[in-house]
């Protein structure tokens, strides 16, 4: 859906767009998760719906490259982190991969073959190690110490977890936690809690209330029994649209009460540095912001916020670029307004070797992204401004993932180019600054305590 300041004749043309395969792997562009370097603070990946973005220069430079030199396409989006020495990894269905030299070639862990990687954690206290979480018939917690180099497997979950979601503690170093869905349990989802390092784990239950499965949205920076975990309602089993709620656990998985209930998808979660306040942001309910101590939440803007990220120097946020002039802003007043950090305007081509899998694959893929940047001038992924040449149209049969085999992408792609700029540009012009009117109101919470199901003593792997 186009947001307001789009005319009706673009509106036209943004279906006409939509309904062929694009740049965007048939999805409307989008950002939906932002990954900071522990090992560089000018360095972020951006995970997005037409590619891999980076800076090197905390968002100075943007540089481009193409799903398939990471080893995905179509609408899968892979875990995204970066570890203690600067390597890009990315859990893939079939593996893990990892880039070296910040993306241009990347290569599979051999050790992790085949299996899902659905979920990767950078310690908080130890940059150079690395958790995982795997799924597939039998779900495993995997542990890299060397920034992702190697990678040993630390346990086996319980045979009916399903796993979706882990994380590691800032104020333990010995505390994992994996979240799930549980075969044949329609009813409750799983919270495990490990105290050794992922060994061994305890089970505490959730109720769903009719969602599919709970997954972490944040610790607790200073107390690791605090726990925040989105439970994904608005995609049921059954088909039906539902809301998602919040919901916390302030005794490690004991028991969980309701911080929050969205009016429809909760897309972004993110905790302050010091645990003091929470957000949360979706299609629906835009941006909302509350203390952790009473969980009165205020919108503080109706961006459609789809993926949130909160660091000492502010909150970041993805949004469509046409609402707010930018892809991710950076707010250092709790979101009440934001500055550029990201836009497609700012993207050019990441360089790399043609013997590198990037450098080979990419420049096929790259006239359907240039096609929705609005400039002849652009500025390059090294930091200077120099003219860039009209890319060639790719080979028949070659290009991104979801374009069509022949110039018909390169045409959709420039009419999704036009809507996503025309809109940018509209709401560029109505908005003097990027401030966000606030407003008291609230979003629902019942606040009811809920008690799970029972323990399981830890077990060796293998359980």
């Amino acid at each position: 859906m186009l947001r307001r300041g789009v005319t009706a004749a673009t509106t036209l043309l943004a279906l006409t767009a939509i309904r062929s395969p694009v740049a965007a792997n048939g999805r409307f562009p989008n950002a939906t998760q932002l990954v900071a370097s522990p090992a560089d603070p000018k360095h972020f990946l951006l995970r997005t719906t037409y590619g891999v973005i980076q800076t090197f220069d905390n968002g100075g430079t943007w540089a481009w490259s193409c799903e398939r030199a990471v080893g995905y396409s179509g609408a899968f989006d892979p875990a995204f982190a970066i570890s203690g020495t600067g390597a890009v990894l990315a859990g893939l269905s079939d593996g893990l991969a990892r880039s070296g030299d910040r993306g241009c070639e990347w290569a599979r862990q051999p050790s992790l073959a085949g299996k899902y990687v659905i979920d990767l954690a950078v310690d908080p206290r130890n940059a150079m190690r690395v958790v995982g979480v795997t799924a597939g018939e039998r779900a495993s917690v995997i542990e890299s110490i060397d920034g992702g180099a190697t990678w040993l497997t630390v346990s086996e979950l319980d045979a009916d977890v399903r796993a979706e979601t882990l994380d590691a503690t800032a104020s333990d170093g010995q505390r994992l936690y994996v979240s799930g869905a549980l075969s044949g349990d329609p009813n409750n989802g799983v919270l495990l809690r490990s105290d050794d390092g992922g060994r061994t784990f305890k089970r505490h239950l959730i109720e769903l209330r009719g969602g599919a499965a709970p997954f972490i949205a944040a610790v607790d920076p200073t107390n690791a029994d605090v726990v925040y975990l989105r439970i994904n309602v608005s995609d049921r089993p059954d088909g039906g649209v539902g809301t998602d709620h919040l919901v916390v656990t302030t005794d490690g998985g004991g028991s969980f009460r309701n911080a929050a209930t969205a009016t429809g998808q909760m897309l972004g979660v993110a905790l302050s540095p010091d645990g003091s306040k929470i957000a949360y942001g979706g299609p629906r309910d835009g941006l909302l912001v509350a203390s952790t101590s009473d969980f009165a939440l205020r919108r503080v803007g109706s961006h459609s916020a789809r993926c949130l990220a909160w660091r000492s120097e502010g909150m970041y946020v993805c949004v469509p670029e046409g609402e707010l002039g930018f892809t991710v802003g950076l707010s250092t007043d709790d979101g009440a307004s934001f500055r550029r950090f990201y836009t497609v305007t700012k993207v050019t081509e990441l360089k790399c070797a043609a013997s590198t899998s990037t450098g080979a694959m990419c420049p096929a893929d790259w006239p359907a992204i240039y096609s929705m940047v609005e400039d002849d001038v652009v500025i390059g992924a090294d930091a200077s401004i120099a003219p860039r040449a009209q890319p060639a149209a790719p080979e028949p049969g070659k290009g991104c993932s979801g374009c069509a085999a022949d110039g018909a992408h390169s045409r959709a792609s420039g009419l999704l180019g036009l809507v996503l700029l025309t809109a940018w540009s509209v709401a560029r012009s109505r908005r003097s600054t990027l401030r966000a009117a606030p407003s008291q109101q609230r979003a629902p919470s019942d606040g009811a305590e809920q008690r799970d199901g029972g323990e399981e003593p830890g077990r060796p792997a293998g359980r």
